[in-house]
């Protein structure tokens, strides 16, 4: 119970620590003299910056309790790593996209579904060769640790 606690708390600061800085980010990208939490039609929609800041920092934690979460489908050990990672990105593009379209990311149109899906797909699989990357070197020093160990008795 105390991992599962964790992995909401972790998800929750860090969706928001996330959102908070590419929102920053793209607010002075843009050169605006201010915070944009999201698209204009976004921030409209709730009157001001700072309710639309309050309901972005609900949504950016919503996100970080999907990725958060969702990871514990790699802690299933009577699967395959390809099973866990097509239902891991199942679940992910599937509670994710509603609520990017929420954050105002972009708008529920055909075309902008694609794009997402597209980037969505080219992110995912990016982060998923990284971290095969990062398990296939911690494997290769295990092994040689192991080696190591047993030339030495």
């Amino acid at each position: 119970m105390k991992k599962i606690f964790q992995k909401i708390m972790i998800g929750i600061v860090g969706g928001t620590f996330y959102g908070f800085m590419i929102a920053l980010c793209i607010s002075f990208y843009y050169h605006l003299s201010y915070f944009q939490p999201s698209s204009d039609q976004f921030v409209k929609q709730f009157g001001n910056n700072l309710n639309a800041t309050a309901v972005s920092v609900i949504i950016w934690s919503l996100i970080g309790l999907v990725f958060s979460l969702s990871s514990t489908i790699f802690n299933i050990e009577t699967w395959g790593i390809t099973k866990k990672t097509i239902v891991h990105f199942i679940i992910t593009y599937l509670l994710f996209t509603p609520l990017a379209i929420l954050a105002g990311w972009f708008p529920l149109q055909l075309n902008f579904m694609i794009s997402f899906t597209i980037i969505f797909v080219f992110i995912y699989i990016w982060m998923w060769g990284l971290s095969f990357y990062k398990a296939k070197q911690t494997l290769k020093l295990i092994n040689q640790e192991m080696n190591a160990h047993k030339k030495a008795n």
